[in-house]
């Protein structure tokens, strides 16, 4: 009996190790099909504000890679002339702030 149960318990562990590895590679698959049909929509997307948004990423990421880091120099802040990113929010978007206090209101 207990040759049977080690038995019962090593095949069940197989075919979950099994079905778990399908599960994932399909989950996978599905991942990436839903990010590639995203995507082309996100490229055909030529507005205004998605342009913005896509040079001011560019803006972001050419700022980091040219940035030479340094550790432990102790010369220059880790993050120093970084750009302040809230200066590219449009001057007519509600801060956090006053969309909690409107809440407050009607509470």
């Amino acid at each position: 009996m207990q040759s049977n149960l080690l038995e019962s318990c090593i095949n069940f562990g197989i075919g979950f190790y099994k079905t778990t590895e399908e599960t994932i590679q399909h989950s996978v698959q599905e991942l990436e099909k839903v990010f590639t049909e995203i995507k082309s929509i996100g490229e055909q997307d030529s507005s205004e504000r998605a342009n913005q948004i896509r040079d001011l990423f560019t803006k972001i990421t050419r700022d980091i890679t040219s940035k030479k880091l340094t550790e432990d120099s102790g010369n220059t802040p880790l993050y120093s002339n970084q750009p302040i990113i809230v200066q590219e929010i449009p001057k007519n978007a509600k801060s956090n702030r006053t969309i909690a206090n409107k809440k407050k209101k009607i509470a």
